[in-house]
């Protein structure tokens, strides 16, 4: 039909652009005719085929509630026509013209026919005029409307859309009008309304409808907040066919093929809850733990866990595996659409009776446009720009294309002017079905409390009914806040008001018939969340009178006392997946530097010794030798790939540490000396006397312990491997921070006999060296300012020496200390500390650990996070457990422990 048209434009642009549609047109219907059927094709096939299927012959039809009809629907009608008895036709007129000529004269004297709301109906009916040429005894006009049960609805159905209108100017008892000051507000307004109606004026749920024109901005709302009211509600809304569980079964079986087995897609399936699997939850945390996706699932028995314990689903492994695995293989022999779909539903259907899962669906709201007889009707969200809504986007055919198409016989969709129609005929059929009662609010702010505007439609109304009054929650009268509705919306409200006298007797009666629960929501009231002491019993179950602690576990409770209680005291963890942390890195890199030197000792090689090959041979063994352990550093390729960068790592950082170690006259002591009650131990526990008789036993290791013997005595230093940048803060050690080095310096010096030397860092990090065009030995000078040991070093200038024997002057490449031409310490570009000096820091610390293991025996488990200045940081930034504790700094009590930023000489 359009192709033939086409010559009839003379509209050469208007004309371009339909050749563009027929082009894109065709494309479309030879793309999909042999796979597809379009919705509208479904008319042209009944068409087609209804007289030849005699189903209806002879039948009387009744057709209403249509405004209009499409091209496709009423060539259905001509057809029923042939076969019919008899076609009853519907269609909602304020006039019915007798004579054609009369109906052409009706539209030339109109002055704006635009705003006629019956517009598209008459347009039918001039249609079905000319197609039937119907007789004028066949034509009934019912003029009399029986629905309306007072004079102000048969008013308000008269005037709505009249100009001019009449005024109505009695007392106005069943239109209200309400604002809200959101949509939220306004929803609990109308629920409060509907369970009066029904309780104190007798009527049913099913007697009222709610209407409005943004259906997806009120659903979620109506949902929730009609179920609190125990509102029965049917939505009439569209739903993603997703949503249906049976479709999500069947798309998540698809989807475990498409995406070879992934995690997600295995785990989304079982939810679905018809495959009969306990503890999925148990097994989604197993499989995460030992990172079982893709073939894992299916080429590997589940039994990574040993022992008695051992949690092992090898039985549901095969439950879940065998028949998709053997679904997956059918699928493959089958290539044809029915096949595929057929394997699909009898493994669906067998899927089915296998389950015990109970499947819910289909659940809903009042209707909208189209309603059944009710009694009272609630219109909301009448604001502007919803109600009506604006018709703006005109499409690719604008208006005036669309005039010239239907003035040469070329119907199409319709455009913003005839959807204008249809909407303000929408918008009467809403103020004109209910009997008794009409119900109509709007909102003066959006969710995002952006202001909004009523509807025009509001402003009429009010012109209509001088009398008609405007509620609100900010009236002086009855506050629907303060109403007595049901138990549990009542409950709610009592709490709100629950210092309010008038509301004293209402306490009563919950008082006498549900203490409990009121009792309950009266502590809810009272709650903080801030955490009580824990009581000296508990106490005593979880530590006892000796606390068994480490050093970073006590600088742990500095940065957050409560993490500190829910991490080692109740012994909360996260939920383990098979991936590698920094802590993991960090701990291979440490075992396998304390096990080369241990070769060293074994195979009696000296640190000199040792060349770049030779260094490389050795580390390549010790982690070969760890992956042999069933390491999950050897579980997947990608850490299979991260292992051979930490060799790498390694390899770099040990030729520095060796360098070091050579370039100086302090010798290795040990590696990865340990504190502790166990026989392998070296040393016994840190032992610390409390108060109450209390005691503290303080275990751990120490990365590396250097000695030397210089002519006024024996010298420690003791070193600790980063795999982070590492520097000692003192204000992070004097707020208890950064215990760990001086914690040990202080023990080893009191074990030993021997003086300190200083506390270092070593940062096991791989140098990143940015710069273009830059030559080796600025590389090399790059790198050993990477590998540079950062912290303290004694204020001596023969123990500075005998740290880097190569030192004369200049600045060190070993440790962080310059020295000036005459060969004194450079105070200010070194990190040193007196003898008095360090051994006030060892006695502080000491101090401060007493101080701390008393806090944590006592029962303190403030809330009370540190918030570094200098760093801008805060332990809650990656804390684990914030949606336990809730820290907020909006709340009452909640607050920092803010670490200072002062230099050394302040402190």
């Amino acid at each position: 039909m359009l192709e033939n048209g086409l010559d009839k434009i003379e509209n050469k642009y208007l004309q371009a652009k339909l050749s563009d549609i027929l082009i894109m047109y065709k494309a479309l219907e030879e793309k999909i005719k042999d796979d597809f059927i379009d919705e509208n094709d479904l008319l042209t096939i009944l068409e087609k085929y209804i007289a030849k299927s005699h189903l209806f012959d002879n039948a009387i039809f009744y057709i209403d509630e249509f405004s209009g009809f499409t091209k496709q629907e009423f060539s259905v009608i001509k057809k029923l026509n042939e076969i019919a008895n008899e076609i009853y036709i519907t269609i909602c007129l304020d006039k019915l013209p007798e004579k054609k000529e009369d109906m052409e004269g009706y539209y030339q004297n109109n002055v704006n026919p635009e705003s006629d709301i019956f517009y598209d109906n008459e347009q039918t009916y001039e249609t079905l005029n000319d197609m039937f040429n119907i007789k004028e005894d066949d034509k009934i006009k019912l003029s009399e409307a029986y629905r309306f049960k007072n004079q102000e609805l048969i008013h308000l159905e008269k005037n709505i859309f009249d100009i001019p209108y009449k005024q109505y100017n009695e007392n106005v008892e069943n239109i209200e009008l309400f604002l809200a000051q959101n949509s939220y507000e306004e929803i609990n307004y109308v629920a409060n309304q509907i369970i009066k109606l029904v309780r104190d004026d007798g009527y049913k749920f099913n007697d009222i409808a709610v209407i409005c024109n943004d259906i997806e901005s009120y659903v979620g709302q109506i949902k929730v907040i009609f179920d609190e009211y125990n509102i029965p509600v049917y939505i009439d809304e569209k739903k993603d066919i997703t949503q249906n569980i049976l479709i999500k079964y069947v798309l998540s079986i698809l989807e475990i093929f498409s995406k070879s087995w992934s995690f997600e897609s295995v785990f989304n399936y079982l939810k679905t809850g018809i495959p009969n699997i306990e503890n999925i939850y148990e097994l989604e945390n197993y499989c995460l733990k030992w990172g079982i996706q893709g073939k894992k699932f299916y080429q590997n028995d589940w039994n990574y866990e040993q022992g008695e314990d051992s949690n092992n689903y090898n039985k549901e492994q095969h439950k879940i595996v065998d028949s998709l695995i053997e679904l997956q293989e059918n699928l493959k022999e089958n290539k044809t659409i029915k096949e595929i779909s057929k394997k699909i539903y009898e493994f669906l259907i067998d899927s089915l009776k296998n389950s015990d899962s109970k499947i819910i669906e289909n659940v809903g709201d009042v209707n909208r446009s189209k309603t059944h007889k009710v009694k009272a009707m609630f219109i909301i969200g009448v604001n502007d720009g919803v109600f009506p809504r604006l018709n703006n986007a005109e499409g690719f055919l604008n208006n005036k294309d669309r005039e010239i198409l239907k003035d040469n016989g070329l119907e199409i969709a319709k455009g913003t002017k005839e959807k204008s129609y249809e909407e303000n005929f929408n918008i009467y059929k809403a103020f004109s079905t209910a009997e008794e009662k009409v119900f109509v609010s709007y909102s003066s702010s959006d969710s995002d409390g952006k202001g909004l505007r009523r509807s025009l439609i509001i402003s009429r109304l009010r012109r209509i009914f001088p009398k008609l009054i405007e509620n609100s929650k900010l009236d002086n009268g009855e506050n629907i806040e303060n109403e007595v509705i049901t138990k549990d919306i009542t409950f709610s409200k009592l709490l709100n008001n629950i210092e309010n006298e008038n509301w004293l007797e209402v306490y009563k009666w919950y008082e006498e018939h549900e203490k409990q629960k009121l009792q309950n929501a009266l502590n809810g009231i009272e709650y903080s969340n801030l955490p009580q002491k824990i009581n000296e019993k508990n106490i005593d179950k979880l530590y006892g009178n000796n606390l068994f602690t480490s050093v970073s576990k006590l600088e742990s409770y500095m940065g957050c006392a409560f993490s500190y209680y829910l991490k080692y005291g109740l012994k909360l963890s996260e939920k383990e997946k098979l991936e590698i942390k920094p802590l993991d890195t960090g701990s291979f890199m440490h075992d396998v530097i304390d096990k080369f030197f241990k070769y060293l000792n074994e195979n009696n090689l000296k640190t000199y010794e040792i060349d770049d090959e030779k260094l490389e041979q050795i580390v390549n063994k010790i982690v070969e030798e760890k992956l042999g352990t069933n390491s999950k550093f050897n579980l997947t390729a990608k850490y299979q790939i991260l292992v051979q960068r930490l060799k790498k790592v390694l390899v770099m950082s040990l030729k520095y540490i060796l360098n070091s170690i050579n370039q100086s006259n302090f010798e290795v002591l040990g590696t990865e000396v340990e504190f502790d009650k166990d026989d392998e131990a070296k040393y016994p526990p840190i032992e610390m006397t409390l108060e109450n008789r209390k005691r503290v036993s303080i275990v751990g290791k120490i990365d590396r312990v250097d000695i030397a013997k210089l002519a006024d005595g024996t010298y420690i230093r003791i070193i600790d491997y980063k795999s982070s940048t590492h520097d000692i803060d003192l204000n992070k050690v004097i707020s208890g921070l950064q215990l760990q080095l001086i914690t040990y310096v202080d023990a080893m010096c009191k074990n030993e006999k021997v003086e300190p030397a200083g506390a270092l860092y070593f940062t096991l990090l791989e140098p990143k060296i940015a710069e273009k065009n830059i030559d080796e030995e600025e590389a090399r000078k790059l790198i050993e300012e990477n590998y540079k040991m950062d912290g303290l070093v004694l204020a001596n200038v023969d123990v500075i020496k005998a740290m880097d024997n190569k030192l004369k002057t200049g600045k060190s490449n070993i440790i962080p200390v310059t020295l000036n031409g005459n060969g004194d310490i450079t105070q200010t570009k070194s990190s040193t500390i007196t003898r008095e000096e360090f051994e006030k820091l060892q006695k502080y610390v000491v101090k401060l650990i007493k101080k701390i293991s008393n806090e944590i025996l006592t029962g303190n488990i403030e809330m009370k996070p540190y918030y570094n200045a200098k760093g801008k940081n805060t332990p809650c930034q990656f804390c684990p457990y914030k949606s336990i504790c809730q820290f907020d700094q909006k709340l009452a009590g909640n607050d920092y422990r803010y670490i200072p930023n002062k230099n050394k000489k302040e402190i």
